[in-house]
Parts: C-alpha cells; sequence; structure tokens
C-alpha cells in the first residue's frame, strides 16, 4: 500500500507540474521563503488560509490538497 502524499508534497508537486519556482508562489500568495522552506522541509504545513490560496492558485480542491479526494479539480469548475 502506497503512502499517502503530505500537503507539503503536494504543494512542491504542483510547482514542479506548473513549472514555477518555489519563489514565484510565494510572491504570488503572499507569504516569505522561509514558510517555503519550512513546508519543504516538513518543519511546518500551510495554514487553513494559506491552504486555501495555494488551492485558488493552482485551481484545485482544498479537499485534494489536504487528502481527502484524488480528484484535483475545484468544486467551482464541477
Amino acid at each position: 500500500m502506497e503512502k499517502a502524499m503530505t500537503i507539503n508534497e503536494k504543494i512542491f508537486k504542483l510547482i514542479e507540474q506548473k513549472g514555477i519556482t518555489p519563489y514565484r508562489l510565494a510572491k504570488d500568495i503572499g507569504v516569505s521563503m522561509g514558510h517555503i522552506g519550512d513546508w519543504k522541509s516538513g518543519r511546518s504545513s500551510p495554514t487553513s488560509e494559506r491552504v486555501v490560496k495555494i488551492a485558488q492558485y493552482f485551481e484545485v480542491s482544498t479537499d485534494y490538497l489536504l487528502g481527502l479526494t484524488d480528484d484535483q479539480t475545484p468544486y467551482y469548475k464541477k
């Protein structure tokens, strides 16, 4: 059985898929590179407010980021 990806792993997968840098994400959603570094290392995870911003930025559902579904489609696009 495969281990489910963490929210942090999903964020960095989306960064790679979109072809942007972590710096670009930080700038576009208004967080510091320190936060991005903490997410990358697993020292912390985004707050619920930031999860919403990240989901909107990547046009995925918060449920996808939180591991509740494998469907990335946000509800407003269904």
